[in-house]
């Protein structure tokens, strides 16, 4: 203890501190709030910022790509169309040449027997169907 204070005023002083502690360690703790929510709204704001730039760059994205898949079913539906008219004109070629009616799956059939006897006339294993 020091000269001139007696033991009653040194309890008022600590009492005094106490307080004074207790009211600094809730302002503090205030302020660190405030802070925290500052940066959670400030978090949550960048990570709005970033999702919705993904979105829209990921939208576009698909855009092209369904606009690639839509062109891509036009050139395979045009392919096949002109498929279809190249097998017709064979297949009226074979006609007027023969004088028939060409069977495409019979003519397939026969011409698979006829490789297999071909195949087993030479000793050769058969691709069997």
């Amino acid at each position: 203890m020091a000269k001139g204070t007696t033991p009653k005023s040194e309890a008022l002083t600590k009492e005094v501190l106490i307080e004074e502690l207790s009211a600094f360690e809730k302002r503090v703790d205030a302020k660190f709030d405030d802070a925290a929510k500052l940066f959670d709204r400030k978090i949550d704001s960048k990570i709005d910022e970033a999702t919705f730039s993904f979105k829209e760059y990921v939208d576009v994205r698909m855009k092209q790509v369904q606009v690639s898949m839509g062109e891509m079913r036009q050139v395979i539906k045009r392919q096949g169309d002109k498929m279809d008219r190249y097998f017709n004109g064979i297949v009226t070629m074979i006609e007027g040449l023969t004088g028939k009616i060409a069977v495409v799956g019979e003519t397939s059939k026969n011409h698979e027997r006829r490789i297999r006897v071909l195949e087993a006339g030479r000793g050769l294993p058969s691709a069997k169907p």
